[in-house]
């Protein structure tokens, strides 16, 4: 095993303040609160930096990992990352949904107005980098870069789909109303249903493979806690439970099975699933507050800014020294850019809305 992962894992145990593990899951103060889904999405907002860090420094790889063995693990595994993300997003709307009278009129206004204020200041931002940077962009690539972020070099799949997403979820409250929840998750599942092969015709399968753990997100804020009430009747421990569901949804998830799409997305909801249920079997203290922030309202910033210094390091051909140098740079770097762009975020958001 390389130093780096190594350190990572150290890293984040430290931060997790030495978890126990405990037999059964238990609905205590902690589990899948605010606090404890920002802990688990920062563990993998780590992981997206990261695996996209080793593809982008194509020639410091094997100072870590062999070059085929990293490249086929981000390829098979990579997109399953982002699971979790769907899912707490999900869970977390369902939650406020159900016990805030009216906040489905804001996923549509302001939530839907703030997710866009991010992609469109990070559209900016790395506008303005290229200008300093003395590299040609045509106004048509920047137009074009307004609803393809790839163009300007990040890609921008998972806010494009979140803003659908919050789109039909919104929609399907409107119909189906507040009182009827399992209505609304049946509604916004047939309409995913529908958008994902007609997303795949024109974008790559990474962009629709995931989509349906947000759903199942909101009908695991219903379900779930039956459902772990039955797992602890079998007297098996839940993290054998939680491996099964995680060997499940990686099998699924890069297996070339019939209806491609829809097999990943089950796969990624057992995978979800799996990774809440693995990290409930352990009693964890309250996480750091930089791990609350990464997870949490950091989340958009540090996924929309970090490659923005790749950009920077390439042009200065700083990608290319000590391997270590060029990691602490990098992680440095984004840290920054991250923190500049939440407060930016954060006082423009003020602005318009008059909070923060």
């Amino acid at each position: 095993m390389s130093p780096f992962i190594i350190l990572f894992i150290l890293f984040f145990l430290y931060l997790s303040s030495k978890p126990k593990i405990r037999r059964y899951i238990e609905r205590d103060g902690l589990y899948l609160s605010r606090t404890w889904t920002s802990f688990v999405n920062a563990l993998f907002i780590a992981l997206v930096v990261c695996s996209h860090g080793l593809i982008l420094f194509k020639t410091n790889i094997r100072n870590f990992l062999p070059e085929k063995y990293t490249a086929y693990a981000i390829s098979q595994f990579g997109q399953l990352i982002v699971t979790t993300f769907f899912f707490y997003s999900g869970f977390g709307i369902m939650s406020s949904i159900l016990r805030k009278k009216e906040y489905h009129h804001k996923l549509l206004f302001p939530r839907f107005v703030q997710l866009s204020l991010y992609y469109v200041m990070a559209v900016l931002a790395y506008f303005v980098v290229y200008c300093l940077l003395q590299q040609k962009i045509h106004a048509a690539a920047f137009l074009h870069g307004l609803h393809n972020f790839q163009a300007l070099g990040n890609p921008t799949w998972f806010i494009i789909m979140t803003l659908i997403i919050y789109l039909l979820t919104w929609f399907s409250f409107k119909i189906m109303g507040q009182k009827h929840p399992m209505g609304t998750i049946g509604l916004l599942t047939l309409m995913l249903l529908i958008v994902m092969p007609m997303v795949s015709l024109f974008k790559p399968i990474h962009w629709v493979n995931t989509l349906l753990c947000f759903p199942a997100g909101m009908l695991y804020y219903l379900k779930g806690a039956k459902i772990e009430q039955i797992l602890k009747k079998t007297s098996i421990p839940s993290i054998v439970y939680a491996f099964i569901l995680l060997g499940l949804g990686l099998f699924l998830h890069t297996s070339k099975l019939p209806a491609v799409i829809y097999m990943q997305n089950v796969g990624g909801i057992l995978f979800a699933v799996g990774v809440t249920w693995f990290a409930g079997s352990f009693i964890w203290n309250t996480p750091s507050r930089f791990l609350i922030w990464l997870g949490g309202s950091g989340l958009f910033t540090v996924y929309m800014f970090h490659l923005l210094p790749t950009r920077i390091m390439t042009h200065y051909e700083l990608n290319d020294g000590n391997p270590y140098l060029v990691w602490l740079i990098f992680i440095v770097s984004t840290g920054i850019f991250a923190t500049v762009a939440n407060a930016a975020y954060n006082r423009i958001n003020k602005l318009i809305f008059g909070r923060l």
